[in-house]
C-alpha cells in the first residue's frame, strides 16, 4: 500500500490524528488554521472508512450516498464537508453548500464565558441564517466519529 500521508496509514490512524487536531484545537478555539485541519481530517475519514471497511460501503454502490447517509446521521458533517471544500477549491460550485461563510467572530466577552453572552467564536453561518459554533460542531463531529468506529466498525479507538 502507498501511503500518502506518513504514519497516518489507515482511517483507525487518521481518527486519532483527528482526536488530538481537536483536542489542541480546543486550547486555542479562535485558531482558524486548526480548525481547518479538524474541519479536513474529519471530512476525509469518509472516504477512508469507505474504502477501508467494504461491509460499510456494500450497502452504498457510489461513495455519494456514503456521504449523504453519514451526513443524514451527523449534520455537523455537512459543515465539515463545506470547510474542507471552501478550502481547497476557494469557492463550492458541484453541489449547494449548507455554510453560507465562516468569520471569527470578536465578541465582548471572552470564551471563558458561556455562549449566552456575546462571545468571541469561530462561526459558521447557515444558508437558512442562522449560525453555529465552530467549537461545538466539531465535537459534535468527534462524539460521532468515536461512536461511529465502536459500535459501527467494531474498533477500539
Amino acid at each position: 500500500m502507498v501511503s500518502f500521508s506518513f504514519n497516518i496509514q489507515n482511517a483507525i490512524d487518521l481518527l486519532r490524528a483527528l482526536n488530538v487536531a481537536i483536542d489542541d484545537y480546543l486550547t486555542d478555539p479562535l485558531s482558524s488554521g486548526k480548525a481547518v485541519i479538524c474541519a479536513i481530517f474529519s471530512w476525509h475519514l469518509v472516504d477512508w472508512v469507505y474504502q477501508e471497511y467494504q461491509a460499510v460501503a456494500t450497502p452504498f454502490p457510489k461513495l455519494i450516498n456514503y456521504q449523504r447517509y453519514l451526513k443524514s446521521q451527523c449534520k455537523s458533517l455537512s459543515y465539515m464537508q463545506d470547510i474542507t471544500n471552501g478550502t481547497k477549491h476557494r469557492t463550492i460550485a458541484m453541489y449547494v453548500p449548507v455554510v453560507k461563510k465562516t468569520e471569527e467572530h470578536h465578541g465582548a466577552f471572552s470564551n471563558a464565558f458561556s455562549k449566552a453572552f456575546d462571545v468571541s467564536c469561530l462561526q459558521l453561518t447557515l444558508t437558512d441564517g442562522t449560525f453555529v459554533y465552530f467549537d461545538e460542531e466539531v465535537i459534535k463531529v468527534r462524539d460521532y466519529w468515536n461512536t461511529y468506529f465502536t459500535d459501527t466498525l467494531g474498533e477500539r479507538v
